[in-house]
């Protein structure tokens, strides 16, 4: 499904950003606190079976302590 899904928006120029990436925008805007988003990312991972390397996850955590995306 997912990659049906990146298949379309790329044919209609969208580009695709994924959970991890909408966590870390909601927190650039405001939406979500560095404590909210971090909890976010790891519920994700321990509960609900989402499965990224530790090198995203390392790049994630990093993004999250300098308030960036």
């Amino acid at each position: 499904d997912e990659r049906l899904l990146r298949d379309m928006a790329g044919i209609e120029h969208i580009r695709p950003i994924g959970t991890l990436g909408i966590l870390l925008l909601a927190m650039r805007k405001g939406l979500l606190t560095k404590a909210k988003t971090r909890l976010q990312v790891d519920t994700l991972i321990r509960n609900h079976r989402f499965r990224i390397s530790i090198a995203l996850y390392e790049a994630v955590l990093s993004h999250i302590k300098e308030g960036s995306t």
